[in-house]
């Protein structure tokens, strides 16, 4: 994107336009703008980069024009008597007001506009303060707005307006970026960085449309604010083997993590007594009752085997800060249970005979078995339903089959289990 490009609205208060009402016209010109007279025709504002792109033309350059400029003097409120310009063409100029007189055959027409460059006052700098817990207060100072001022002829009315500078804040580590109208900015930062700034007018999307000052860039090594976040899931489950008491409510162990995505072991741009404090809740009615608050890491794991609702809470605190984060979502212990073995001998001796699931509270299921070539050797959607071990009226091979069983409970809770399971038999 070209910085300096075109904007399609001018922030300033005047009304941009593609075609220009007047005979002076300035190419180089990065801001087109309007007076705001009280009546009668306005006149033309030109922004420009520096002075020495300053340069106006006046397009009535028929032959046998004559040219004469002349700059407006706010000191007396008059134009100058003396010209400054004999040519269709104006430059090596600054600020100010500036009429071009075309005169051709004893009849003289004026035309007028203003030029301003919109430069930076000052020694602008970049200082931090003291940050709160969850963002660092930074702010540009020694930058001072500068005024453009300019008059109604007609009504000898002056106005001055301050131009308003913007102010460009980029941190790439924290992916920040962004354009602020005020000198002070509120980043969210966590971790130490280099932040850079400048200083511009007229935003386009991310870019300045006229950049004044790049500031420069300084290291912020004095970040202590912290932010409280983890991401929870259930550990891996045990493989079928384990006896699970179906009588009892299931036991669900989950695993927390402070760092879901970089895998970091602190918050902040320094290990400065960086405290992790997890607690864990479980709600009856109204209330919220701690059941646990003992583990200290960044990671912590905890065992939930009685039925209820409940959520875990982490506080990450330092010298400095404290932020708690508690909105990772509720955890749901329920009666909802179900257990597939892993071995089963239809051979007749009445023990073990079918291939089944152990389960309480199932509103769904649906259960498929294969064997190593993908063939289905039995489905069902009976829970109750079992395999015996035959396939088309007669007993399949000992060996290992797949099973995959989907089921979801009356409490909402969705179970999916797929493994390996061996039929052992006498059959040869």
């Amino acid at each position: 994107m070209n910085r300096f490009a075109l904007l399609l609205t001018i922030i300033f208060g005047y009304t941009l336009f593609a075609n220009v009402n007047s005979q002076i016209i300035a190419p180089s010109a990065k801001y087109i703008g309007l007076t705001n007279y009280s009546s009668g025709k306005q006149d033309s504002i030109y922004f420009f980069l520096s002075e020495t792109d300053i340069e106006l033309i006046c397009s009535n350059s028929v032959i046998g024009n004559n040219f004469s400029w002349y700059k407006y003097d706010l000191s007396t409120d008059n134009w100058g008597t003396s010209s400054i310009g004999n040519t269709f063409s104006l430059s090596n100029i600054s600020d100010g007001g500036y009429k071009v007189e075309v005169t051709n055959n004893g009849t003289t027409s004026k035309y007028i506009c203003w030029v301003f460059v919109p430069n930076v006052t000052g020694t602008a700098e970049i200082h931090t303060e003291k940050p709160d817990c969850g963002f660092l207060a930074s702010s540009v100072t020694n930058a001072t707005p500068k005024i453009l001022t300019y008059v109604d002829i007609n009504s000898s009315t002056k106005t001055s307006k301050t131009i308003p500078y913007q102010y460009r804040w980029i941190s790439e580590k924290n992916k920040i970026d962004t354009i602020v109208n005020q000198p002070t900015c509120d980043l969210e930062i966590y971790y130490n960085d280099n932040l850079s700034a400048s200083i511009g007018i007229g935003k386009e999307q991310n870019e300045l449309a006229i950049l004044l000052m790049d500031i420069g860039t300084i290291y912020v090594d004095s970040v202590k604010a912290i932010k409280a976040y983890f991401t929870q899931k259930l550990t891996e489950e045990e493989d079928n083997t384990t006896e699970v008491d179906p009588e009892t409510s299931a036991k669900l162990e989950y695993i927390f993590n402070a760092f879901p995505e970089t895998g970091q072991t602190t918050l902040t741009g320094d290990t400065i007594n960086t405290i992790f404090t997890w607690e864990f809740f479980k709600k009856v009615g109204d209330e919220d009752e701690k059941i646990s608050s003992d583990q200290h890491s960044y990671e912590a794991k905890y065992s939930f085997t009685d039925e209820g609702t409940y959520y875990a809470s982490l506080t990450v605190s330092n010298d400095f800060c404290e932020d708690i984060y508690d909105q990772a979502g509720e955890i749901i212990v329920s009666d909802t249970y179900l257990l597939v073995p892993n071995v089963f001998t239809p051979n007749g001796d009445g023990i073990n005979e079918t291939f089944k699931v152990s389960y309480t509270s199932i509103k769904k299921f649906q259960m498929v078995i294969v064997n190593r070539w993908g063939r289905i050797m039995f489905e069902t959607t009976k829970i109750d339903d079992g395999w015996d071990g035959k396939y088309g009226g007669k007993m399949a091979p000992p060996g290992v089959y797949y099973y995959d069983v989907v089921a979801e409970g009356y409490d909402g809770v969705k179970k999916h289990k797929k493994g390996f399971l061996h039929l052992i038999t006498d059959h040869k």
